[in-house]
């Protein structure tokens, strides 16, 4: 017989199908469609591993047979032939070697035990070698008892395994399908009880490494289910001791690799093991600290191995757990310390082996050992840590280095402008993405300024959207350094010329092609909503007039359901221009996507079998977070959220017509964000009419979700007109479809028609419509939705910054309600509540839950009692769940007082001011300080749901959530929110009779603006005049005024907001109420309290004149019913005097009456 030809023969059949073989690991599913062939083959080779026919000692090759043999053991149980896993079809086992016997007899038990399949006899699969000195006592013996005596039973060789090592892996495999923790810790003891009786020789490295390994996966076993956390732990600890002899061993020279590799792994074990040991709630923070400490060391450790070996998995698993240990120790500043050497090794250990799958992960670890060395100043140490990261990390993610890089040389004080010359950055976003970083952490303010306009240079030269945030940002920053108001606004007027701009040249385009999709077909040009007429019959329209012709000539927002803007107030652009800046836009469009496809179809598929789902979708949300966009030639929701944004801020801002036009743009914009989801709708209904698909939830003809958002019939609502395809299909789909005949649909869904629709929720298809979303989620899954960057109500990317834009849209509805634009105020808590969607529970049902408490007061105020009762429902029953909700903030404060003890910090509040550097002519200069609107927190939502139930009369809630809004404030440092909350428990002791309780909220409030400064004088004056002390409420009065007018802009020459002015005019009507309760009690002894009497009506006269300057008609209005109704009161109880004694009355007669 000719073995060798036979050993060949396998090994040659075993490469021809090992890709196979390495696929099913992965998608074990294929296994099932294998060819009868492949399954015979391994069947047939089975003879040659065992048995009559087995190959020769000399010819037999461990790794070979055990490959075949668990290859036909994995194809077979796929097919459902479980007889393989008997004890008869595994003789195999008794000719391999240990490492071979070891991998065989884990994956059999694996097996076993998922098919509920008893396990093989180890007693019949002892090694050959063993067979004739064991053969009487297995003979005696019960079936499946240990195969061999242990080792060292007997005065034996304790360096002999004799076969235990399946034991040892059927024992260690079979952890995870015990019933409970006991049957658990039985197979532990008889793991560990086989592995004690064995002591490997020192200079067998295969038998050293065997030893490592056994110790370590059993270890590993431990930690999971269903054993004890604590109990898991202790006896996983005790295996990884066992397998390093000891915890800080040093790396043994002349090992192998795999005794290196499995050592690493040891560690990483020994890390683990500590960091499940922490306990939070039941340990100090000092134990808490030192188990981390000691886990990251052991890691550390993990990762030289790593480095030693140029293992890629190892350093990848030893580099990421490193940083989820490190994350709590990086918030004090004492501790970072301690993590520059393991944050080194980590990043030294990723570079060795050349990682690349997740580059923002490693970009992320130089970041943090940035942070740590930059606490001491050690800018060289940053510098040369900078010099080996540029080489490993991917050009693609290099941006983050340039940014740290650049942020060293500011520290340093060395030119920024060079460096930054030097940048091998083509994107417009990512040198402006550096710039931002470098003007937030200078600390002067000149280069501040010049980092804000070097960005927002290159955004705008390259035509980038992200220059729309820049400049509210940098509006943002002006304001609080004190800056004209008018620079202020320039930006905000250039970021909404932008987008405005976009929404022009989109309308001429639909005018000039004359190519409108809801238009084709149908006679009277019906609109997709209501009409024009319908509108104006409904004596509820009105049109946003603002700075500039564009703004000027914006839609009545009863009209918003419209595409187009039928009264434009401008000439009409030229059609060229408009059709080829789109032409332009969409030809970038399908160049971008075809590059990306491009590069997807080349590089992304060598990388599928290694990276996870997640990391391939982290990695693509931070690459498209810091590549250029193309600019739309349409806006989309997310733009119109910008805009109501853009548009609110300005209403702040603006004196008089400007601020009425600046907030009635921002409420029609924000009808805009729904009207753009619904004509997007509309649209992909079309196409996919058009392309023949016809989703099962699609609606059938003859319904249409109107203003009720149910489907409803409706007699020709979706019509279908079959005419042939003469380029409907080719605007609608982008390819000509000669085949099919063009569909044109009536809109199958549509806003509100009237402002007061928008009170009810019920009237909002995209809220009550289960279609809309399903149209759009289809027509996105056939690509019909033009543009990369297309948005809609519900998308994850409606909203670019939802914290942000949740206290916009709070000061927005205020200031709407200040107006009386009540019915204006509708649409923006439609998009309020599209917002709370945002947020993950429970913040996410808070901030609905003030949108519903809003929307209920409004709707009553303007007699919508229907829709006010909805909303009502809805408040009351998830205002009751909030405070149940409290508890589970317990940890994350937890965290943030860690983060403020590490950054030195006490739990002080944040300070009221900066102070500038100045140079030694100009003296230094107070800046507000920053208000970080990064991320929103519950007790910022329950703050201001603590406001609106006092005006609810939900006067404990409100208590009960204001008292734990504290906590929080003060946990974070948050002195902006302590201060709104401090006036509120103010306004809710004043409720209650509380003088004193009132003075005392108030008494440490050192800063505030204008509308809070007016409250606060307000309070006290109140207060002091309760407890009789009215010199104490005058002075109140009297300072917080002149303290007002101080901080004007108009007593620095400049215009100032509607708002300064309502708050001034506010101090001053309190000062006349005073003076009129004076009066009231005063005698009329003299000509002089007429003359007082007199005054008061002046002074009135001019509050008055000062409203209606700064267009605050319904605080004009306000302010004088709440004089005459001061006044009367005074003067009837003066008739009351006169007519009881008239002779004490001194000059007041019944004629001056």
């Amino acid at each position: 017989r000719q073995w060798w030809m036979v050993s060949n023969g396998l090994a040659c059949w075993w490469n021809l199908h090992l890709e196979l073989v390495s696929l099913s690991h992965e998608r074990p599913q294929l296994l099932c469609r294998t060819l009868q062939e492949y399954q015979e083959g391994l069947r047939t080779m089975q003879k040659y591993l065992s048995g009559d026919d087995a190959l020769p000692k000399s010819e037999f090759d461990h790794r070979i047979a055990v490959s075949i043999a668990m290859a036909n053991i994995n194809v077979s149980v796929e097919m459902g032939q479980l007889n393989v896993l008997d004890t008869d079809q595994l003789m195999v086992l008794k000719r391999l070697a240990e490492l071979q016997r070891k991998d065989l007899m884990a994956r059999v038990t694996e097996l076993c035990k998922k098919k509920e399949k008893a396990l093989p006899d180890l007693a019949r699969l002892r090694p050959e070698r063993l067979e004739a000195g064991a053969a009487p006592a297995a003979a005696g013996g019960k079936k499946g008892a240990p195969a061999a005596p242990p080792p060292g039973a007997g005065g034996e060789d304790k360096s002999d395994l004799q076969g235990n090592e399946a034991d040892i892996v059927m024992a260690t495999v079979s952890i995870p399908f015990s019933k409970d923790s006991v049957e658990a810790v039985k197979l532990v003891d008889q793991a560990v009880g086989f592995l004690n009786r064995w002591e490997p020789k020192s200079n067998d490295e295969t038998m050293l490494t065997l030893w490592v390994e056994l110790w370590t996966r059993l270890g590993r076993r431990c930690l999971g289910k269903p054993m004890n956390s604590n109990e898991g732990a202790k006896y996983a600890l005790m295996c990884a001791i066992k397998g390093l002899e000891k915890v800080d061993a040093p790396i043994p020279k002349y090992a192998s690799q795999d005794r290196l590799h499995w050592r690493g792994a040891c560690h990483a074990l020994c890390g683990e093991v500590f960091m499940q040991l922490v306990d939070p709630q039941k340990q100090e923070k000092e134990s808490i600290i030192k188990l981390r400490r000691m886990s990251v060391e052991q890691f550390e450790r993990c990762c030289e191995y790593a480095t030693t070996t140029m293992n890629t998995s190892l350093a990848a698993f030893g580099a990421t757990n490193l940083w989820n240990v490190a994350l709590p120790l990086m918030h004090s500043a004492e501790t970072r310390q301690i993590l520059i050497g393991p944050f080194t090794k980590a990043t030294r250990a990723l570079a060795a082996v050349k990682y690349q799958e997740d580059p923002f992960f490693f970009a992320g670890l130089y970041r943090a050992l940035f942070d740590c060395y930059a606490d001491t100043g050690q800018w060289d140490s940053i510098h040369e840590m900078l010099s080996e990261a540029f080489p490993v990390i991917p050009a693609s993610c290099q941006r983050r280095l340039w940014a740290l890089r650049m942020l060293a040389l500011s520290a340093q004080g060395k030119n920024v402008v060079v460096a930054m010359g030097k940048m091998k950055e083509s994107q417009a976003k990512a040198q402006a993405n550096i710039w931002l970083v470098l003007a937030g952490a200078s600390s002067k303010p000149v280069d501040q300024l010049s980092a804000f306009v070097k960005a927002i240079e290159i955004l705008q030269n390259a035509e980038q959207p992200d220059v729309v945030e820049v400049r509210l940002q940098f509006a943002d920053w002006l304001l609080r350094n004190h800056f004209h108001t008018a620079d202020a606004r320039e930006q905000l007027a250039a970021a909404a010329d932008m987008l405005l701009e976009i929404e022009e040249d989109s309308e001429d385009e639909e005018e000039d092609v004359g190519d409108d999709l809801y238009r084709g077909g149908f006679d009277g040009g019906e609109s997709s909503c209501v009409s024009d007429e319908q509108s104006q019959s409904d004596g509820k329209s009105f049109t946003g007039q603002s700075r500039t012709s564009r703004r000027s000539s914006r839609m009545a927002p009863s009209d918003a359901g419209t595409r187009k803007s039928k009264s434009r107030g401008h000439g009409k652009r030229s059609s060229g221009r408009s059709v080829s800046r789109a032409s332009s836009a969409r030809s970038s469009r399908s160049s971008a996507r075809q590059r990306s496809v491009t590069g997807r179809s080349t590089s992304g598929r060598s990388r599928t079998s290694k990276r996870s789902g997640s990391v391939k979708s982290k990695l693509s949300k931070q690459k498209k977070a810091e590549e250029d966009d193309v600019l739309s030639s349409q806006l989309y929701s997310h733009n119109y959220e910008a805009l109501c944004r853009i548009f609110a801020t300005q209403g702040r801002l603006a004196m008089g017509v400007d601020a009425h036009s600046a907030l009635c743009s921002a409420a029609h914009f924000a009808i805009r964000f729904f009207a753009s989801t619904v004509e997007l709708a509309n649209t992909a209904a079309q196409k996919l009419a058009v392309s023949q698909v016809s989703p099962q939830t699609m609606l059938t003809p003859g319904d249409t979700v109107g203003a009720g958002g149910s489907a409803s019939p409706a007699s020709g609502a979706m019509k279908r007109a079959s005419t042939k395809s003469m380029g409907t299909a080719s605007s609608l789909g982008g390819k000509k479809k000669e085949d099919h005949d063009a569909i044109h649909l009536m809109p199958s869904f549509a806003v509100p028609m009237l402002l007061s629709d928008w009170a009810r929720e019920d009237a909002w298809p995209w809220v009550t419509s289960p279609h809309l979303p399903e149209v759009l989620k289809l027509a996105e899954q056939n690509d019909l939705l033009e543009g990369d960057s297309c948005t809609w109500a519900g998308h994850p990317e409606a909203f670019s910054r939802p914290s942000l834009s949740f206290h916009t849209l709070m000061r927005l509805e205020a200031d709407l309600e200040d107006q009386g634009y009540h019915l204006l105020a509708f649409p923006v808590l439609a998009l309020h509540l599209q917002l709370a969607q945002s947020f993950q529970a429970p913040l996410g049902d808070a901030v609905a839950c003030l949108a519903h408490l809003r929307l209920s007061r409004f709707a009553a105020e303007c007699r919508l009692s229907g829709a006010a009762e909805i909303a009502t429902a809805r408040w009351t029953e998830s205002l009751r769940s909030i405070p149940d909700s409290f508890s589970s903030f317990d940890e994350e404060r937890e965290q943030v007082r860690s983060q403020r003890a590490g950054r030195g910090n006490t739990r002080d509040l944040e300070p009221d001011w900066l102070e500038l550097p100045r140079n030694q002519q100009v003296p230094s200069k107070q800046a507000c300080a920053p208000w970080s609107c990064g991320e929103l927190h519950a007790y910022e939502v329950w703050a201001a749901i603590s406001k609106e139930c006092i005006l609810h009369g939900e006067v404990w809630m409100a208590h009960a959530l204001a008292d734990e809004a504290i906590k929080h404030a003060a946990d974070y440092g948050d002195r902006r929110t302590m201060r709104e909350l401090c006036i509120t428990k103010a306004r809710l002791a004043r409720a209650e009779g509380q003088p004193g309780e009132v003075i005392k909220n108030l008494k440490d409030i050192k800063a505030a603006d204008g509308e809070q400064a007016a409250q606060i004088g307000c309070l006290l004056a109140d207060a002091y005049r309760q407890k009789g002390q009215s010199v104490l409420a005058d002075a109140v009065l009297r300072d917080t005024c002149s303290a007002v007018q101080m901080a004007s802009p108009a007593s620095q020459g400049q215009h100032g907001s509607a708002r300064e002015i309502q708050a001034e005019c506010a101090l001053r009507a309190e000062k006349v109420r005073v003076e009129l309760n004076r009066l009231r009690l005063a005698l009329v002894a003299t000509q002089d309290w007429l003359s007082d009497l007199h005054s008061t009506f002046v002074t009135h006269s001019e509050i008055g004149q000062e409203l209606h300057g700064a267009a605050l008609y319904r605080c004009r209005v306000t302010s004088c019913i709440h004089f005459v109704k001061d006044v009367v009161g005074l003067l009837e109880a003066k008739r009351t005097d006169l007519i009881r004694d008239p002779a004490n009355s001194g000059a007041l007669t019944f004629d001056q009456f």
